[in-house]
């Protein structure tokens, strides 16, 4: 019975999972060996003058134990025995070790300069690396503005290269922008436009009864100025404002002064048209006057122009037999300088003065 009882102890000890034994962290044993060796170094040589021992100390121990994982305990004590042996002391020891970079760093590039310093962070001691901690938010800064520069000037360019385009086909008939709107008005268009993400001039931005349109949703083309304004974070829409918005006025103004140029000559050609048509008496006698008026200003000699017309109109009336007699006509001439002289005045806002002896 007493032996059963032995054999069922040992299957159910037999049973049980092993208790594993603790380790210790490969990075402590390493330390602790590298902080034995320097120990052990400094008790043979500590005959040694102080910067004698110092110098050997540093090439001889330190130099390969901070090449090795230590923990962070151990790689502050290696550098409180570097600056403690220090002939100066450690305050000196330690303004000199952090020049002696600050001099290494000045001859590296800036991204040498951020890989040395995430390369070697580890090895620093704490004073040390306090102060290369703000030399490295420094850098990292000056190279997030350089970033920010970079991408900034590309969609400048950018920008402007899809402006050329667009500007061209305004000139070749493709499309034509509101005379009557301005300038400013256009360019903050195109600005908002270009913001919304329909970065494809041309495509996603056209041109629709004078003014700049975007594609919605729905693969409509709507003028920007009856759309909502795009939802972006306000630090882009500063930025696209201050860097785009100047473009599209520079860009778009000879764009626009086309528009106008094309508009005057299709106003002068209508008003010429009109004028010969007053001559021949197509005209209805409510817009007579006001049409004489328009064509005399085009033409080099105003008050010739007024006379041409009236004479031709008063011919066109004779020919037609719609004057009684001489007085008739004398009376219907006289009307008709008086009607200009109105017209005149009344364009003029009531600055030009009819002459009462005309």
């Amino acid at each position: 019975m007493a032996n059963e009882l032995n054999k069922l102890r040992e299957i159910v000890n037999s049973s049980k999972a092993p208790i594993e034994e603790k380790k210790e962290d490969p990075r402590d044993a390493v330390s602790k060996a590298e902080l034995l060796r320097s120990d052990e170094w400094l008790e043979v040589n500590k005959h040694l003058p102080s910067e004698t021992k110092h110098y050997r100390w540093k090439t001889e121990v330190k130099a390969g134990a901070l090449g090795k994982p230590l923990n962070l305990e151990t790689t502050r004590k290696f550098w409180e025995l570097d600056f403690g042996m220090h002939p100066k002391g450690p305050k000196y020891a330690e303004q000199d070790y952090l020049d002696s970079i600050y001099g290494k760093l000045n001859k590296m590039g800036d991204a040498k300069k951020e890989a040395w310093l995430r390369d070697t962070a580890r090895f620093q001691p704490p004073g040390i690396l306090n102060g290369l901690f703000t030399y490295y938010n420094t850098l990292t800064t000056k190279a997030k503005n350089k970033t920010l520069e970079r991408a900034r000037y590309t969609n400048i360019r950018e920008f402007s290269n899809r402006l050329t385009s667009f500007a061209q086909d305004a000139f070749t008939g493709k499309h034509a922008l509101s005379p009557y709107t301005s300038l400013a008005t256009h360019a903050e268009d195109m600005t908002t436009a270009y913001q919304s993400g329909k970065g494809d001039i041309g495509e996603d931005i056209q041109v629709v009864d004078g003014r700049i349109a975007t594609v919605t949703d729905n693969g409509e083309m709507v003028p920007v100025y009856a759309q909502t304004p795009p939802h972006i974070p306000w630090e882009e829409s500063v930025m696209h404002w201050h860097d785009l918005y100047p473009v599209a006025q520079r860009q778009l103004k000879p764009v626009l002064d086309y528009s106008r140029s094309n508009a005057e000559l299709l106003d002068r050609t209508a008003t010429m048209e009109l004028g010969e048509a007053v001559k021949k008496g197509h005209v209805p006698a409510e817009f007579v006057e006001s049409f004489m008026v328009d064509a005399a200003q085009l033409s080099l000699d105003p008050m010739l122009s007024l006379h041409e017309a009236i004479n031709s109109t008063m011919v066109a009336n004779m020919e037609h037999d719609q004057y009684g007699s001489v007085k008739d006509i004398t009376r219907d001439y006289l009307l008709r300088w008086e009607r200009v002289a109105k017209t005149i005045e009344a364009r003029s806002g009531g600055v030009i003065r009819r002459n009462r002896n005309v």
